[in-house]
């Protein structure tokens, strides 16, 4: 019979605290992405953040997770990858400047990049990985080096393009409402379908973040 493991977070109503799994607190989060190395990414969206959870070394027998017990979470670590806590924004930059609204879905480009729906702000953003000399080092808190916005927001140029709405073409023009989903589309060198879920409507960002599309029919 299955049962549920041991809990990452305290459950409390929310809030922000990195750390330890068993004291680590969240704030709403909706999504979940595993990497090849075994780090599981979190759209933290009350909390305007993404996180991660760092699984615990594999030191033996009954050292794996889902035992349930409160020290198994413990031997998990929590960190802020991205975004400034309880604080929404869309700016762009350094990741520990960087911010955020309510991101609510993650993809990993096969470059490196963590891709978020970043609802808050109705645009795709893309978390760009730290080259790997420097990702390397003993004091990196995150594999991330900067933020930046790869299609939509809620922004209106001096040109009056931009904001929130529907308007396909290049990403630089484009527009979402409330971007909820993401997924690779395999085959395609890194083309991505957005759920536009105010839109009703199925987007792909094609030709390595460029241009974004609205297929006949979706």
């Amino acid at each position: 019979m299955a049962r549920l493991g041991a809990a990452l977070g305290v459950s409390r109503g929310g809030g922000h605290r990195d750390g330890t799994g068993d004291e680590a607190l969240f704030n709403s989060p909706t999504a979940l992405l595993v990497d090849p190395s075994g780090l599981v990414y979190v759209a933290d969206t009350g909390n305007h953040c993404i996180r991660a959870l760092h699984p615990p070394l594999d030191d033996g027998p009954g050292a794996r997770f889902g035992h349930g017990s409160s020290d198994e979470a413990a031997r998990w670590q929590v960190t802020t990858v991205a975004g400034t806590p309880r604080r929404p924004g869309d700016a762009d930059g350094r990741v520990e400047e960087a911010s955020l609204s309510f991101p609510l879905a993650l993809a990993a480009s096969p470059d490196g990049a963590l891709v978020v729906a970043d609802a808050g702000n109705a645009s795709v953003r893309c978390l760009l990985p730290l080259p790997a000399e420097a990702a390397a080092g003993a004091e990196v808190v995150s594999p991330f080096a900067e933020l930046v916005t790869v299609a939509g927001g809620t922004r209106v140029g001096p040109d009056g393009l931009g904001g929130r709405g529907y308007l396909d073409g290049p990403t630089s023009k484009s527009q979402f409402r409330r971007p909820t989903g993401l997924c690779m589309l395999p085959g395609t060198g890194g083309c991505i379908a957005v759920c536009d879920e105010t839109n009703s409507l199925i987007r792909i960002l094609l030709q390595h973040r460029t241009l974004a599309h609205s297929p006949p029919g979706l």
